[in-house]
């Protein structure tokens, strides 16, 4: 949820966002900070708030290195590590349990995006591989995203984005004999699509 050009060496930028998320079916807040490295890299945390009883849905750190920086097109790589100490899932879809089941994960992602230039803005769309362990068990998952990053000024660019991720491998859903269903949450074969709008500002760009 950025624009995926890097920002200049000693340029900060702030992170302000908002997504859905369709394993949780619910909205969160993103709050983040980039600065840049050396040309072509910057350094990114973000934090990801209001996951219903929890207020830190996920914690983020991560780079946004531009692999190849064309007048037109330019690729980047934006690897992360992510940990979610807080995700729920309602297992009978009746928002009645109490507590909500949760689970803890660690994931490491490598988003790859292939860029589109058009003046200030960025066109983008590009595959994800990411793996990491939910409550202990390992899974991996591919997906991808695509997006616009429209400016807004020198100052600040405006990013609505797309992602779609499912689980390829890792553990089958553990059959739950309390409530007769299956639990899905970064499970084998589960499906999780995400609409975000963010916007960066701060230094010129």
């Amino acid at each position: 949820m950025q624009e995926p050009k890097p920002l200049r060496p000693g340029a900060v930028r702030a992170i302000a966002g908002n997504g859905f998320n369709t394993a949780r079916w619910a909205p969160d807040l993103s709050l983040g900070l980039r600065v840049g490295v050396v040309p072509g890299a910057e350094a990114r945390v973000k934090l990801t708030l209001f996951s219903d009883e929890a207020l830190v849905q996920s914690v983020q750190a991560g780079l946004n290195l531009e692999l190849y920086a064309g007048r037109a097109q330019s690729v980047v790589l934006m690897p992360y590590y992510r940990y979610d100490p807080d995700v729920w899932e309602d297992r009978d879809e009746l928002l009645d349990e109490n507590p909500y089941p949760r689970h803890r994960v660690h994931a490491f992602a490598a988003p790859l995006l292939f860029v589109q230039h058009i003046g200030r803005s960025h066109l983008f769309i590009g595959p994800e591989l990411q793996g990491g362990a939910r409550d202990g068990r390992g899974f991996l998952a591919v997906g991808g995203h695509v997006g616009v990053s429209i400016a807004a000024g020198k100052n600040a660019h405006i990013t609505p984005e797309f992602s779609l991720l499912t689980v390829v491998s890792g553990v089958d859903a553990p059959f739950n004999r309390e409530y007769a269903v299956r639990e899905s949450a970064l499970t084998l074969h589960d499906v999780i699509a995400e609409i975000g709008l963010s916007c960066t500002f701060g230094a010129e760009n």
